[in-house]
C-alpha cells in the first residue's frame, strides 16, 4: 500500500499523535478529456507519450503518478511535464479544461467517466491507496467523536476490500 502524507500529518499534530487506519481505501483512476487522449495518448498510454504530454498533480509531495508509471509502465520515470494544483476542484478543472491528464478518486470522476466528459487513461491499472486518519492518543471527547465520524463514514463511502494484486506499493 502507499502511505500519502501520513508522515506529515503526524508532524504536524506533534509527537503524541497517531495513525489511524481507516477501514478502507480510496481508488484513484488516471484520466483526461476525450480530446486530451486522443491528441496525447493516441496510441496508449506509453513512456514516450508520459514524457511529453502534462500532467495534473495536486502539489510536490503528490507520489501518485510516480505509483501509478511504476505499476503502470515498470518504471521509475522521474521526469515528466507537470503542473501544481493544490485543490481538488482545481485539480480536476484542469484536467476538464485539457491542461494536462491526472490521478482524481474514482468516486469524484466515475459520473464524469459515464458522461463521456472524461476517459480512464488505464481502467486495469487503479491505484488503490491506503488512508490514515491523524489523531491524538488522547483525544477529548469532542475529537473522539469527530474520529468515531470519520471512521464510520469511511466504512460507507470508501473500498472495503481490496485484492491483493491491485494495492499500490
Amino acid at each position: 500500500m502507499v502511505l500519502i502524507g501520513a508522515q506529515t500529518a503526524a508532524l504536524l499534530l506533534g509527537s503524541t499523535s497517531l495513525m489511524r487506519r481507516l477501514p478502507a481505501w480510496m481508488r484513484y483512476q488516471c484520466v483526461a478529456t476525450p480530446g486530451f487522449a486522443r491528441e496525447h495518448f493516441a496510441g496508449g498510454l506509453t513512456l514516450p507519450d508520459v514524457l511529453e504530454a502534462t500532467a495534473i498533480l495536486f502539489d510536490r509531495k503528490d507520489a501518485l503518478h510516480d505509483v501509478f508509471f511504476g505499476l503502470r509502465l515498470g518504471v521509475a520515470v522521474g521526469r515528466y511535464p507537470r503542473h501544481y494544483f493544490p485543490s481538488p476542484t482545481a485539480l480536476l478543472n484542469a484536467i476538464l479544461d485539457e491542461l494536462g491528464y491526472g490521478q482524481v478518486p474514482a468516486m469524484q470522476v466515475e459520473p464524469m467517466i459515464r458522461e463521456g466528459r472524461l476517459v480512464a487513461l488505464a481502467p486495469e491499472r487503479d491505484l488503490m491507496i491506503d488512508l490514515y486518519w491523524p489523531h491524538w492518543e488522547q483525544e477529548p471527547e469532542p475529537l473522539a467523536t469527530i474520529s468515531a465520524l470519520v471512521m464510520n463514514a469511511a466504512r460507507r463511502s470508501l473500498v472495503q476490500s481490496v485484492p491483493t494484486a491491485a494495492h499500490a506499493g
